[in-house]
């Protein structure tokens, strides 16, 4: 049978509709095609940004497996990156950071939200890094859960600045308490030199006047005793206050080391080994002998004291340059300095400990052992020298003492030997006048020099001490008066009373420090000066020399 037209047609427009959809096929093949092409690009195009971004990019898996890795967090890790999949990222951390680390992953995985934190990288070579993490969690393309995105930031520079601000802020606060203390000092110590000086004055006149075979007698002895032993702590807390001016000279620090070496072994003991790693060519510096060498003592004996099971103390010089940024941090000017080094092997100390390291009377030691000035005393030393005290300080790991004195030119000076004053002593017809508001010490000074035979007017101001000289009868040969009283300083009266008898001398008298006193006052540092607390003797000596200048 034959197709019909109808039929005919039929499969005409079957063969025409089927062409079409081949062509929309073709179309569409190559559209997707093209689609296919841009998306293979598209992901090279990602690969080539996440690889080599400069910022390092981490995959990490729920168990905390880093499952890929960039070229930049593989140089942040300092590891190959084929050795660091798989791995967990805990496993590159500091034991700290890996719990800050884990509770960072459990928020990103649990809370669905971007999270950051801060991490250290226990590196290689031993190195640390800090890292701020910045993560985001992320379905899994293969849909077998979420994955942990992180970026990974280098913020070593970032935390080094607040380290060293943080420093910086905390050596303020110290030194601005130091100062504070080192007022407080100042001011005790004047207060306690007056009462010094009739407690060892007074027991000194006792002694004088009995046999040492009196029972009392020595329980004066032990009073005076006493007395001067608390002078000497008095000229320690004057130390640390930074108001007792030292007798300095150019020296070499090496010969001072030297020089104390002997006595220095002899504290030590037979437990403990002192090696001396002194600077071949050692640069001069400005000093006290007398005190680096409580200086060297103090630091030696505090060293000894951290290791009763015996060890090894390290004195070191050197010459040193410090930077800006390192001079800076100790509060000094860049340049050329003196290094003084003391290192042992002791006990080591905690952060609470070293935060108070330098204050008086502060002491790990128990009473009968020290009474806490050693350092103290030693850091106020530094400080009068213009020289600056570090100390680094790991429980179990030991101490060190770094002590900077600048450096300074010039020819080294002698150590010259206190002068003895002449024992000829007794009045030649001479009347004193003695001024001082505190009248228990004027009424003792004044009690010596009338057994020497002077003749002595006692004055308890300034004013009346001027009423007495413009009625005295007769020369006034000296003035013995306190530098600093209420209403009228020492100088002041001095001016007055000169003017009234132009051939007075004058001695003055303080609990402050000499030079101190004197540049504060504006007295010549030639003039005669006696420092509290003073015995009977020195205080006859005082006024003869002073007669006779």
């Amino acid at each position: 049978m034959k197709p019909t037209d109808d039929e005919d047609g039929d499969s005409l427009r079957l063969v025409h509709e089927l062409r079409i959809h081949k062509i929309e096929l073709e179309l569409q093949n190559k559209e997707l095609r093209r689609f296919q092409e841009q998306l293979e690009v598209s992901r090279e195009r990602f690969a080539n940004l996440y690889f080599h971004a400069p910022v390092g990019y981490i995959t990490i898996g729920k168990d905390g497996s880093i499952e890929n890795v960039n070229i930049r967090a593989a140089e942040l890790l300092e590891v190959e990156r084929a050795s660091i999949l798989s791995r967990p990222l805990a496993a590159f951390l500091t034991p700290h950071s890996r719990d800050t680390f884990h509770v960072h992953l459990r928020k990103v995985l649990t809370a669905k939200e971007p999270q950051s934190c801060e991490v250290v990288l226990d590196l290689p070579g031993g190195q640390r890094r800090d890292l701020e993490l910045q993560s985001v969690s992320v379905e899994c393309s293969s849909g077998d859960g979420t994955q942990c995105r992180t970026m990974l930031t280098d913020i070593t520079s970032r935390k080094e600045t607040e380290r060293e601000k943080l420093m910086l802020e905390q050596q303020l606060q110290q030194a601005h308490k130091m100062e504070a203390l080192g007022r407080l000092a100042g001011g005790i110590a004047h207060d306690f030199n007056n009462l010094l000086t009739l407690i060892i004055g007074y027991s000194k006149l006792a002694m004088n006047g009995m046999e040492p075979s009196d029972t009392f007698f020595s329980y004066i002895a032990h009073v005076n005793k006493a007395g001067n032993h608390a002078a000497e702590l008095i000229d320690q807390l004057l130390s640390f206050g930074r108001t007792h001016e030292a007798e300095r000279r150019t020296v070499n620090l090496n010969n001072l080391v030297l020089d104390v070496e002997p006595m220095l072994r002899r504290v030590t003991g037979d437990d403990v080994e002192l090696v001396t790693e002194l600077a071949a060519e050692l640069g001069a510096s400005r000093l006290d002998p007398s005190q680096m060498t409580q200086v060297m003592l103090n630091l030696v004996v505090n060293a000894r004291e951290a290791m009763p099971n015996g060890g090894k103390i390290t004195i070191e010089t050197r010459n040193v340059v410090l930077s800006e940024v390192i001079a800076h941090a100790h509060d000094l000017s860049p340049g050329r300095y003196i290094m003084l080094r003391v290192t042992d092997t002791g006990c080591g100390m905690d952060k609470p400990t070293l935060a108070r390291i330098f204050e008086p009377f502060f002491t790990t030691k128990s009473d009968t052992k020290g009474h806490g000035f050693g350092l103290a005393t030693t850091y106020g030393i530094v400080n009068q020298s213009g020289g600056s005290i570090d100390v680094r300080s790991e429980v179990g790991q030991g101490s060190i003492f770094s002590v900077y004195f600048p450096f300074v030119h010039g020819e080294l000076g002698p150590i010259s030997q206190p002068v003895e004053l002449g024992e000829d002593v007794s009045a030649q017809m001479e009347t004193v006048v003695i001024v001082d508001d505190q009248h228990d010490l004027r009424d003792f000074a004044a009690l010596v020099l009338t057994e020497y035979d002077y003749l002595v007017l006692n004055a308890p101001s300034p004013e009346e001490a001027i009423t007495m000289c413009e009625n005295h009868r007769g020369p006034i040969d000296l003035v013995v008066t306190d530098v600093t009283m209420p209403g009228m300083s020492g100088r002041e009266l001095v001016e007055r009373l000169q003017t009234l008898h132009p051939k007075l001398k004058v001695l003055y008298m303080s609990g402050h420090d000499r030079e101190v006193v004197c540049r504060e006052r504006g007295i010549d540092i030639e003039t005669s000066f006696l420092e509290k607390p003073f015995t009977p003797e020195r205080l006859a000596k005082m006024v003869r020399t002073a007669l006779a200048d």
